[in-house]
């Protein structure tokens, strides 16, 4: 759905712009990637006109977990959580595809 679902939106962690370094990931936020609640639905609806009913959600463990080993980023979780409601509320299948790319 997004491939900036893999860089904080808080500070920006958009790499062409020169993004935090990982060393910061504790004061990160993911809420709102791939995008904001209120672009949502311009987004899949554009999808759904171009044939797709199925949505593939990239979530990284670094989002849900950055501040530290079982501190969850419960905002960010239930800004996933919105993203999947609304998709399914527009005849969407999500499937969450976690990720750790960076973390092991």
């Amino acid at each position: 759905f997004g491939g900036l679902s893999k860089v904080p939106r808080t500070p920006n962690g958009e790499t062409h712009r020169g993004g935090p370094g990982f060393y910061e990931h504790r004061e990160v936020s993911f809420v709102g990637r791939p995008c904001h609640l209120h672009d949502l639905d311009s987004h899949l609806e554009r999808l759904q006109s171009w044939g797709f009913n199925a949505l593939r959600l990239l979530v990284t463990w670094e989002a849900v977990e950055h501040a530290g080993p079982g501190e969850y980023d419960d905002a960010y979780l239930s800004y996933i959580r919105a993203v999947c409601v609304r998709a399914g509320d527009l005849g969407f299948t999500v499937l969450i595809d976690p990720h750790q790319d960076c973390w092991s």
